[in-house]
């Protein structure tokens, strides 16, 4: 059986954010930017509200392997996102 990759490669939207939309919380996407030397990490933020809603960050390519990213990156991300669920269950302030 193939190995699935706890990302989603995402070459034919680069849009960094946008990739990540629609994914569930456990994946994240990558979106490349050679020309500009960077990679945009993206990972989901859901909600019950019906607004969409993404976390993400760019690092320089040449930096960060696709393992690092993994390693370093998103485990930075899914706490951050934590954060902002806490703050969003505040509802209306």
């Amino acid at each position: 059986m193939a190995r699935v990759a706890p990302y989603e490669w995402r070459l034919l939207h680069y849009i960094g954010l946008y990739t990540a939309l629609d994914l569930v919380a456990d994946k994240w996407s990558i979106a490349p930017y050679p020309d500009r030397k960077l990679v945009s990490i993206g990972i989901a933020v859901p909600n019950n509200a019906g607004r969409s809603l993404a976390l993400g960050i760019s690092v320089d390519i040449n930096d960060y392997s696709t393992e690092r990213i993994g390693k370093e990156i998103v485990p930075m991300l899914r706490r951050e996102r934590e954060e902002i669920e806490r703050l969003m269950l505040l509802g209306d302030i």
